[in-house]
């Protein structure tokens, strides 16, 4: 075009202060914030930087009196040069509001929010007035991301890039205006008709043209596969693949393979995955083009024509422009006759308007390594947690948490086992220092990985005083009291304790003490096992109680040698007195239920893993065993019960003594059978009573009978006769 018919101008704020534009360059680009570098003369040789710096300014772009293009921003570079007679040179960087994001970083966490919604919350913020959202499709609340310590203007880039949003700006005298759409295509179009091409630039041109065209096609990624992982899908790998368009003129095997995905969610999979394949081929087909119409604009399609080759004369997106001009007449310093005249040109590159053209994206800041924070809950809870066992926890670089439930998502946390159904669980508790990886180094993935101990958090003993205990032990729930597992290695007097303080009830194993904190006075050694409730022992299959020596569990558990032995022995000696005793017309003895219990404790091991292959075994009878003998003994009653025999059986005495009475009763017989000694019934003071209330009474002997009373008389009463019989005769 008529270079002529142009001219340059800037004025800062309100107008109030203008500039002659010498020289210009605008660089500007779809998904990056423009820069405008000017080079500017005043006939102001002080002015002041406050009243430029931080200040909006506009330049426009003049053609035949008329505004062809406005560029409206925030100056960010004012820089004041040399002086001549009449005209200061300055220099000065012009660049839209979203450049000042980089100027801020942050450490937070934004939780169930979707990109959208962040990037609008991130621009308010900043007090970026002139934003315009065109979203056409869904975009996932996103459940955790974090802004870890990047800039404010990465933070937004990253995300917008991620979600497949592309942003550009839109220009008037006094604002600009920042677009945002996750859809390129149906975007503005430059006013004022078709964009012509001549190839002839010498010369002036009427009207503006693009007088340079190349067009360039690339080899580049054709498909792109990711995965990514979700521990609520385990087995689903969330993997996606997609091809890229127009691979007509390359081959279609290249595969970009990424994992993770950084996608939690399969439905985010999708639009993730192709927002990085048009990352990946965002320069597949693209136009180099070069002239002076100011109208390209990036994100602006336009129609081209002229161009000698039919195809090429089709719609066109502007990606990436580069704006330049010089005005002479800026120069003039004191000549009449100084040169006047102005020049511009632009460079682009162009691809076509149905390409959804998307950048590079922005790889995640990495966590160098783990941090700490601190577990966290609603107020007047202890424990707090989901399904998953998982956390929420308050980090000490975040400004904006409250130390209360809402202060992160959910965060897992690492056990030592975890199975179906199996494994170990113990949940970090309210107040407690945990230590925080994360998965990939992803800012986004926390896992709980440990846990420590610190100036609010005790251990559970004074160290180093006691440096040889190691110990689990828990806080009751809303309360003061604990169970533990205590291990204490005390040189020569080592031992272990399993306890609750509910009813002191404690399992006390090896060289038992009291607490080492208290002082550890020994109180005996062995085992332990005490509480101040109640106590059972049971075994379905089978219980042995025995203080036969078994050093260093030689044997099998239920080794039982001595007391079957005793028990063999037993039987025998009832068999045979209770044999002897029914020959010489004692009440016959039965055995038989002696020697099944008898059987059942022989057998009381049978089958297990030190006796497979023997059957019989496993009846829930109780075996005592104490070669020194078993005493027991109560100052109440003892009641000694069964619901068939009581044997008893002494290979030497049995003794039975009571303090007052003494009373068998039997509903059938009494047999009582003295073998080789004497049988007495004496009482000492009362009277004795011999009776057979329903029968007879027999008083026999081999030798003699004797009746006598020492100090009175003997009477015998009958109620029909007496008979005495004496050698046969009576």
């Amino acid at each position: 075009m008529r270079q002529r018919d142009l001219k340059f101008t800037f004025v800062v704020g309100e107008g109030n202060l203008a500039f002659d534009v010498v020289e210009f360059e605008l660089e500007e680009a779809l998904c990056e914030p423009f820069r405008l570098s000017l080079k500017l003369a005043s006939d102001k040789n002080a002015i002041d930087f406050k009243q430029v710096l931080d200040q909006p300014g506009t330049f426009t772009l003049w053609q035949d009196g008329r505004p062809a293009r406005y560029v409206h921003g925030i100056v960010s570079h004012f820089t004041q040069g040399s002086s001549g007679f009449r005209r200061t040179r300055y220099e000065l960087l012009l660049e839209p509001q979203l450049a000042r994001l980089e100027l801020c970083c942050n450490w937070r966490i934004f939780q169930e929010k979707s990109v959208p919604e962040i990037l609008q919350a991130l621009l308010k913020e900043h007090r970026v007035p002139d934003y315009e959202q065109r979203i056409y499709h869904e975009h996932l609340p996103r459940e955790y991301c974090v802004q870890a310590g990047d800039s404010d203007h990465y933070l937004h880039d990253r995300l917008a890039f991620e979600e497949g949003l592309v942003y550009y700006f839109r220009f008037d005298e006094h604002r600009h205006t920042l677009v945002c759409s996750d859809r390129l295509y149906v975007q503005e179009r430059i006013a004022g008709g078709p964009v012509l091409f001549s190839a002839q630039p010498e010369g002036d041109n009427p009207q503006p043209v693009l007088h340079s065209f190349r067009y360039s096609e690339n080899v580049r990624t054709a498909r792109q596969t990711q995965r990514d992982y979700s521990f609520k899908r385990p087995t689903y790998d969330q993997e996606h693949h997609l091809a890229g368009e127009a691979l007509e003129h390359q081959g279609s095997s290249y595969e970009r393979y990424d994992y993770p995905g950084r996608y939690k969610r399969s439905g985010a999979g999708r639009p993730f995955s192709e927002s990085r394949l048009r990352g990946h081929r965002r320069d597949a087909r693209v136009a180099s083009v070069s002239g002076d119409d100011p109208r390209l604009i990036p994100g602006h399609a336009f129609a081209l024509e002229g161009h000698p080759r039919a195809d090429f004369n089709a719609w066109w997106r502007p990606v990436r422009v580069v704006h330049r001009g010089t005005q002479y007449a800026g120069q003039e310093e004191e000549s009449a006759d100084a040169p006047l005249g102005v020049s511009y040109d632009l460079r682009a590159e162009l691809v076509p308007e149905d390409v959804e053209w998307r950048p590079a994206p922005l790889p995640r800041p990495r966590i160098d390594g783990p941090q700490i924070a601190t577990v966290v809950g609603p107020a007047g809870e202890e424990i707090h947690c989901d399904e998953w066992g998982r956390v929420k926890v308050q980090f000490p670089w975040d400004r904006e948490g409250r130390h209360d439930e809402f202060s992160t998502c959910w965060i897992r946390v690492a056990q030592n086992w975890a199975g179906a159904d199996w494994g170990h669980m113990a949940i970090p508790r309210i107040g407690q220092e945990v230590i925080v990886d994360y998965l990939d180094g992803d800012c986004d993935q926390p896992i709980v990985t440990g846990r420590t101990y610190r100036a609010t958090n005790r251990p559970p003993y004074a160290l180093p005083d006691h440096k040889i205990l190691s110990t689990i032990k828990s806080k009751e729930y809303k309360g003061s009291r604990a169970n533990e597992l205590r291990i204490d290695d005390t040189t020569a007097q080592i031992s272990a304790a399993l306890m609750s303080d509910h009813g002191a009830s404690a399992l006390h194993l090896g060289y038992l003490t009291h607490p080492r904190p208290e002082g550890g006075k020994p109180r005996g050694e062995g085992f332990e096992l005490r509480t101040d409730e109640h106590g059972a022992v049971r075994a379905a299959k089978g219980l042995l109680l025995s203080t036969e020596e078994q050093l260093r569990a030689g044997a099998g558990h239920l080794d039982r040698g001595v007391v079957v032995q005793v028990l063999e022995a037993a039987l025998e000696l009832a068999r045979e007195l209770g044999d002897y005793a029914g020959e010489h017309q004692g009440v016959g003895h039965d055995a038989a239920p002696q020697q099944t219990l008898q059987e059942a404790v022989r057998d009381l091991g049978h089958g297990a893993n030190d006796e497979s292959g023997k059957s019989n075994g496993g009846k829930p009878a109780i075996a005592l065993s104490g070669p020194a003998g078993i005493a027991a003994a109560t100052p109440a009653s003892l009641t000694l019960a069964a619901g068939e025999h009581v044997d008893s059986v002494a290979r030497q005495n049995q003794q039975v003594t009571a303090g007052q009475k003494v009373v068998i009763n039997a509903g059938s017989d009494i047999g009582l059978f003295a073998q080789g000694g004497e049988l007495r019934q004496i009482t000492h003071q009362g009277p004795m009573l011999l009776q057979a209330q329903k029968n007879d009474i027999r008083l026999e002997a081999e030798q003699s009978v004797e009746v006598s009373a020492s100090q009175q008389h003997v009477l015998v009463t009958a109620k029909e006769h007496i008979t005495l019989m004496c050698g046969g005769a009576y």
